[in-house]
């Protein structure tokens, strides 16, 4: 995806000289036979894989296939004629360390490490009109600064700021290869977007370079964003069906007559003892925020409602009971004499009626 060589290409040898003053430390722009004001070296960059993304740690591993270009003047090659132009000649591993060759360093790099000593994946290319490409495979650890407050319908957003941290924008100036777009893609089978088990990530570059302030001192830089936004089915699945259902049974609690007090209560304190159980969960498999997240919010608006439903029933008890008559033990003695005072009452009237019949 980045250069094409075929089995043609790659066996045939260019054969070159460098000029009697080169110094592989200098850059080709501080050369006499450097004729343009600026020094560009352009780059281009595609992403073989993310393999890993640590949230807790907030680094991400990436590996990258990065080609870089750059004119080289100080090269005559002896049989110049014969050169087909955009054609690419490969460059022997010993001749390929007599070349000055450009450094690039990501601002945001925790750790890296480059497959240089590997040919087959990373050499140098000559072209024609006097152009270097050097290919390259790196595994970058990168440090990017997670905002998890909208978890889990958070989306960051990833910067890579690349320079060249050795020469200033006076001597060197990064641009983008735009020879064949994009700058920077993915090399699966969609190469706008990659599909991760938690992310699907897209991709976005600073379409200009621009000066960043550095020991050495002002130097040039290009960018491009990381945009990754969350997976959200397992969230669903995991979070919000369940507690949704508990408010659900919560409600249909309703529907119990109040006078079922074991049925009822059982219902909703089991479902609020469930859902502080979810919210714990939730807590510890979350990744860290500086505020409180939105699925926090969520699950303690489930058990808000829960517990309204509990308050709501022990409400109607209340009202229940301050409905019925009091059972105090004076309430009871005034109702036995009650009872005496009609069983009296009874007995001397039938008293009443046998002496009249006599």
């Amino acid at each position: 995806f980045l250069i094409t060589t075929n089995t043609s290409e790659a066996s045939h040898h260019v054969e070159f000289n460098l000029s009697a003053n080169y110094d592989k430390l200098e850059t080709p722009g501080e050369s006499e036979g450097f004729g343009q004001s600026q020094f560009v070296v352009s780059l281009k960059i595609r992403i073989r894989d993310i393999i890993s993304v640590e949230e807790f740690h907030n680094i991400m591993q990436l590996e990258l296939d990065t080609i870089m270009k750059w004119p080289e003047p100080r090269i005559t090659f002896l049989h110049e004629e014969e050169l087909e132009k955009g054609r690419r000649y490969p460059v022997e591993s010993d001749e390929a360390e007599q070349f000055w060759v450009p450094e690039f360093y990501v601002g945001q790099t925790s750790s890296s490490s480059t497959e240089a000593k590997n040919n087959d994946i990373s050499y140098l290319l000559l072209r024609a009109d006097k152009t270097v490409l050097q290919i390259k495979r790196i595994n970058i650890i990168i440090k990017c600064r997670f905002e998890f407050e909208l978890y889990p319908l958070d989306v960051q957003h990833c910067a890579m700021d690349i320079m060249n941290p050795l020469h200033p924008a006076e001597e060197v100036t990064l641009s983008w290869l735009w020879d064949r777009p994009p700058v920077i893609a993915f090399t699966k089978k969609s190469n706008t977007e990659l599909v991760l088990p938690e992310y699907t990530v897209k991709l976005q570059e600073c379409t200009k370079s621009f000066l960043v302030e550095h020991v050495s001192g002002n130097v040039s830089a290009i960018r491009f964003w990381l945009i990754l936004k969350r997976q959200l089915m397992a969230h669903i699945l995991e979070t919000y069906v369940p507690t949704g259902l508990f408010v659900a049974m919560s409600w249909g609690s309703f529907l119990v007559k109040p006078d079922i007090v074991p049925g009822r209560m059982v219902l909703l304190v089991t479902n609020l003892l469930s859902l502080v159980t979810l919210f714990e969960a939730s807590r510890v498999s979350a990744p860290p925020a500086v505020g409180i997240k939105f699925v926090d919010i969520w699950v303690l608006s489930c058990i808000g409602f829960v517990f309204l439903a509990l308050l709501e029933y022990a409400i109607i008890l209340f009202q229940i009971r301050k409905m019925k008559p009091p059972t105090t033990a004076a309430n009871k003695t005034k109702c036995r004499e009650r009872v005496k005072t009609l069983q009296l009452f009874t007995l001397n009237q039938d008293l009443h009626k046998e002496h009249h019949s006599q």
